[in-house]
């Protein structure tokens, strides 16, 4: 197993705990978002099954048929509807198969190879409708890590692209016609955030994150992340307190994610 695979098995990291409320509202944006007419929905890299579970929990009587697919054994454990472990650039299923394929924040962490047969599958896959969502114009230099190990600088969520509304529009340029495209999620952010990094980690010494673990080497701190494991009813904190040089550092305020709709030509 690769180590990029095993940071997707642990299972802290797909604990509903582990989920903040604003990733509950992009669900119930992308649920907004689904045409009257779908029957039925693939999830595809439905992580622990937060949308699939959310449309059965609350809307099964709209839909026929609600699954979800993701290549994580540890993740589809949480999974309470139909599930299939696969990979998105091989996915075992019948051309045009599902109403609706969802793919939300998954694009953005695959490799170029992987990408291209990823984008072909999901429009074989749906036979009128795909949504995906994907961060909102991400700074991928500001937002890489640095192992401690073996000093490899990668970023931690494994984000290999960044879109922004108009290159999200363009996804299925040919294909797919693009109904909506939505900003969401309005979170603050530091203006010249590049230089308050800089003077930022001149302060205080980077830290790495116990959700990740390094491509190269395989170095990680899983355990603290176990360690800091919340209770199964809790959610993170959305109430940032504003510290040190933040505090004197202006602001702005930015979208977080980009959802949009397609429609098959």
């Amino acid at each position: 197993m690769s180590f990029e695979k095993e940071m997707y098995e642990v299972k802290e990291k797909w604990e509903e705990s582990y989920f903040s409320e604003g990733d509950l509202r992009r669900i119930e944006t992308v649920k907004a978002m689904m045409p009257k007419t779908v029957g039925s929905v693939l999830d595809v890299g439905c992580g622990n099954g937060i949308l699939v579970n959310y449309l059965s929990n609350n809307h099964s009587h709209e839909f026929q048929r609600i699954c979800g697919c993701d290549r994580s054994e540890t993740s589809l454990q949480f999974v309470k509807t139909e599930k299939v472990k696969a990979s998105i650039d091989q996915l075992p299923f019948s051309d045009k198969e599902f109403d609706l394929v969802t793919c939300l924040e998954v694009i953005e962490h695959l490799p170029q190879e992987v990408y291209i047969k990823a984008l072909k599958e999901l429009q074989r896959i749906a036979s009128k409708y795909i949504i995906v969502s994907v961060p909102n114009d991400e700074d991928l230099l500001l937002n890489r890590v640095t192992c401690p190990k073996c000093i490899t600088a990668f970023s931690p969520f494994y984000h290999m692209r960044n879109f922004t509304s108009s290159s999200l529009a363009n996804l299925f340029e040919g294909s797919c016609k693009v109904v909506e495209v939505k900003a969401i999620e309005k979170v603050i952010g530091p203006r010249f955030p590049r230089l308050k990094q800089k003077i930022s980690r001149w302060i205080h010494p980077e830290l790495f994150p116990s959700s990740c673990i390094c491509p190269m080497c395989g170095y990680n701190e899983f355990d603290k992340l176990k360690s800091t494991q919340r209770s199964p009813d809790s959610k993170i904190n959305e109430t940032v307190e504003i510290t040190g040089l933040s505090k004197f550092w202006p602001h702005t305020y930015k979208e977080k994610w980009l959802v949009a709709l397609f429609e098959k030509l």
